[in-house]
């Protein structure tokens, strides 16, 4: 049986419910222990839950010392320890916790101690031959870190088909040329894959191949950027990604390039640069930007007016009928403009 602890401990805590990773039911002790922890966490009374989760009913569940080890990072319910936060994860992990070995190799991945890396490498290889990808992807992450590109190509060769951080840098790597041999297409295919994704642990991956001139990470990290609910939004960033990409043939990139400008949408209004790229777009096979070219056109906004490139434009929209486009030009007719 499944406690209400875990799913007050997910709303309070941040915490994805974790206890099936155990392959076991709670015993009547544990589950009755539980109860009591889950009152203290709906109360909001952290320095009784921290009690009430070290208690040693509790001590076979490696839930429990997630929790734990989450008030302990934090400070609720007491002092930050993330010493203790460590051990509890450890604990988790040796209980057969997958996702606490996750956590905790990824907090030992960033400490520059050597055993503390040490440890993380064995956690990830743990999860990596549990079939978690993303343990995978963490292993090609160190080995690139330690100087092992070919092993790290091979890692995230692996894992890129399940995880996004693997997908960034294999991108990476095919855009580089570093760890395996150049293939622009094959990174292309990579950040095209996971395009519309959350920002990941592979953005430094993404920065990286975006710089070797990508326009898959351009457009990639472009996205990412103008994102309003991203905590990576930067629409100045996002101007210059999208541009990068667009200048070399990108035509989603100059479509959402335009738009931004013509919007100021977080930057300055740019009618003539908007204009611009919307005919990069059109020119590209875009139809929302030809007929927006067609209404810039006819209104003289961000080039003179001028109505027979509006018509032409019009004439190039395949998804409006032609008759409907002219209307907007024929004087006299309903919803047409005098001209």
């Amino acid at each position: 049986m499944r406690p209400a602890m875990i799913a007050i401990t997910a709303t309070l805590l941040g915490l994805t419910p974790g206890l099936a990773a155990q392959d076991r039911a709670l015993t009547p002790v544990e589950q009755a222990a539980a109860v009591k922890v889950d009152e203290a966490l709906a109360r909001q009374d952290f320095v009784l839950a921290r009690t009430l989760l070290a208690a040693p009913e509790l001590a076979q569940v490696g839930e429990v010392h997630v929790v734990l080890a989450q008030l302990h990072a934090s400070g609720r319910g007491g002092p930050v320890d993330q010493a203790a936060a460590n051990q509890e994860y450890r604990r988790a992990a040796e209980l057969g916790h997958m996702r606490g070995a996750m956590i905790l190799a990824e907090r030992l991945e960033k400490d520059p101690d050597a055993a503390s890396r040490a440890e993380a490498r064995s956690w990830f290889t743990v999860g990596a031959n549990a079939g978690n990808a993303h343990a995978l992807a963490h292993l090609g992450r160190m080995a690139w870190d330690s100087g092992d590109k070919p092993a790290a190509f091979t890692s995230w060769a692996k894992a890129a088909p399940r995880d996004g951080l693997a997908a960034s840098c294999l991108g990476m790597v095919y855009a580089t040329g570093q760890g395996a041999s150049a293939d622009q297409l094959l990174a292309d295919y990579q950040f095209f894959r996971i395009m519309g994704a959350a920002p990941s642990e592979g953005l430094p991956c993404v920065v990286t191949a975006g710089a070797s001139g990508n326009i898959w990470a351009q457009h990639l990290l472009g996205q990412w950027y103008s994102d309003k609910r991203s905590e990576l939004y930067n629409p100045t960033k996002a101007v210059e990604a999208f541009a990068k990409a667009a200048a070399n043939g990108h035509g989603r990139a100059a479509y959402a390039l335009a738009q931004m400008l013509d919007k100021g949408d977080g930057v300055p209004r740019d009618t003539a640069g908007a204009y611009q790229n919307y005919l990069r777009a059109a020119n590209d096979g875009n139809n929302d930007a030809w007929r927006r070219l067609a209404a810039m056109a006819l209104a003289g906004d961000g080039v003179p007016r001028n109505v027979a490139d509006a018509i032409i434009f019009c004439r190039r929209t395949m998804r409006m009928k032609a008759s409907i486009n002219l209307a907007l030009f024929m004087p006299g007719v309903r919803g047409g403009h005098p001209i």
